[in-house]
């Protein structure tokens, strides 16, 4: 049994990304992470499998024994397991969108579930909203809304605050991850309730920077870091309300321009670039683009 655990454990501390190390102690083996902040030790003995947490990083510490508890369950990571993608209590799970177009805003989303609000969803058939076309990311974005106006937070970073914001944090030797963070930590703190246990965050960095920026802000709300977080019904939800405020702007921004501008960073997009600045200018750039990507710089200039 602690051999088939240890290969649960480590499968899953893997898959997130998460440093850890192992030390065999009697009856059982060890596994200290977050560089020592939280330790987790397995035993099997005559009364079978048995595990117990400590450490001093108290967030870390709470965070590990809701994930864990559904490892070892077999329920952590499992898309298809409806309940798996849930918890019976309230909280916030936060996506964002946008970060790898060349053209358009950065969106960062969140919304806030307690189970009611999960049958409710999970009835509706939530996905991901990468496995959603353009037309039910829509429908779904407006039943997600539907749950009330203090349930979901829409940060939309049109391009020129978001270049203004990106330029403004390089000066200062900070990067787009430290602009991910503050607009992922504004989204939580403004949904976080005193009832609101856990915010689970679509990660995007190994160093767990929206934890670091929240930490002890919000009482004793865990916050949980973790790729593929989309398994996660908020997070989910979150996603589809970020494509959908992300697919709103690229709609008004054609009516506006008269032609579409490309998702992505691919080849389409220079063909637009060139026709932007032929329309309306270099100065437009700022306006449509993010000025920060090389492909958008070789037009600015």
């Amino acid at each position: 049994m602690l051999t088939q655990k240890r290969s649960q454990l480590e499968a899953y501390l893997e898959e997130n990304q998460m440093d850890f190390e192992v030390k065999e102690i009697n009856y059982g083996v060890r596994y200290t992470l977050f560089g020592g902040g939280v330790s987790l030790n397995m035993y099997e003995g005559k009364k079978g499998f048995s595990y117990h947490f400590q450490g001093k990083d108290k967030d870390a510490l709470e965070a590990l024994k809701l994930e864990v508890g559904r490892v070892f369950e077999g329920k952590a990571g499992t898309s298809t397991d409806e309940f798996s993608r849930s918890y019976d209590f309230e909280w916030i799970g936060s996506d964002e969108s946008g970060k790898g177009d060349s053209f358009g805003p950065l969106v960062c989303a969140g919304v806030r579930l307690n189970p009611q609000d999960c049958e409710i969803l999970v009835t509706l058939g939530l996905a991901d909203s990468k496995k959603l076309n353009d037309r039910k990311i829509q429908e779904l974005a407006k039943s997600i809304k539907a749950l009330g106006e203090d349930k979901f937070k829409i940060l939309v970073l049109k391009p020129g605050k978001y270049n203004e914001l990106y330029d403004r944090m390089a000066s200062q030797g900070k990067s787009l991850n430290d602009l991910m963070t503050w607009a992922h930590s504004t989204v939580i703190e403004d949904l976080a309730r005193k009832e609101t246990r856990l915010a689970v965050v679509d990660q995007f960095a190994k160093s767990q920077p929206v934890k670091k920026r929240l930490q002890g802000k919000l009482g004793s709300l865990v916050i949980l870091e973790r790729t593929k977080a989309e398994e996660n019904l908020a997070v989910a939800a979150a996603s589809i309300l970020a494509r959908d405020a992300l697919l709103s702007w690229h709609f008004f921004a054609k009516r506006e321009l008269g032609f579409a501008l490309p998702l992505g960073s691919g080849a389409p997009v220079k063909s637009a670039l060139s026709r932007l600045v032929k329309d309306r200018g270099v100065a437009s750039l700022s306006d449509y683009g993010k000025t920060h990507f090389k492909t958008v710089q070789e037009f600015c200039q």
